[in-house]
């Protein structure tokens, strides 16, 4: 069964979008990107979050890409942020195959957790109290051109370093 949230992206769907899953998933090995194939027109291809997607050039235009289905993606405005603007097609395809999401929604809080710096150990003093104590204590970003507030990765960093704190 297809979530609702689902359903209610397919009918805003861009034709680009369609175009480029059209194209790319008989190209790319489905487990090189961060999503399946059935919802790809749905959610970003690197972090596999149900997000609004934008228009992404493999090559930017300013390197000379063209807006040809060949030189599209659909990535969420932070992976969009993290992308490399090289030359290189291939060079993105490596980056996402290699930092991809593996579990649709998270990506972020996977990647919160290896750039917070906690160790095994610091992680079994991981206290579920303090952690929901810490994020009382924050609130979410409105993203650019995002569609949504979320929490970033930075305030998730600091909130996991409070809950796994000696203190």
């Amino acid at each position: 069964m297809i979530d609702g949230r689902i359903k209610r992206r397919r009918k805003k769907v861009p034709q680009w979008i369609k175009d480029a899953v059209a194209y790319w998933q008989t190209r790319v090995y489905e487990g090189d990107i961060g999503c399946d194939w059935d919802e790809a027109d749905v959610r970003c291809w690197r972090c596999g979050y149900l997000r609004k997607c934008q228009k992404c050039h493999i090559v930017a235009k300013s390197l000379g890409g063209s807006d040809e289905v060949d030189n599209l993606i659909p990535l969420c405005c932070e992976c969009h942020d993290e992308m490399p603007n090289v030359l290189d097609k291939e060079e993105v395809w490596r980056w996402i195959e290699r930092d991809h999401g593996s579990l649709h929604d998270t990506f972020w809080a996977c990647k919160a957790m290896a750039d917070s710096g906690l160790s095994h150990e610091d992680f079994k003093r991981f206290d579920s109290k303090v952690f929901e104590d810490a994020m009382k204590k924050t609130s979410k970003h409105f993203g650019q051109k995002s569609g949504g507030a979320r929490t970033s990765v930075a305030t998730l960093v600091w909130a996991l370093k409070e809950a796994c704190s000696d203190d």
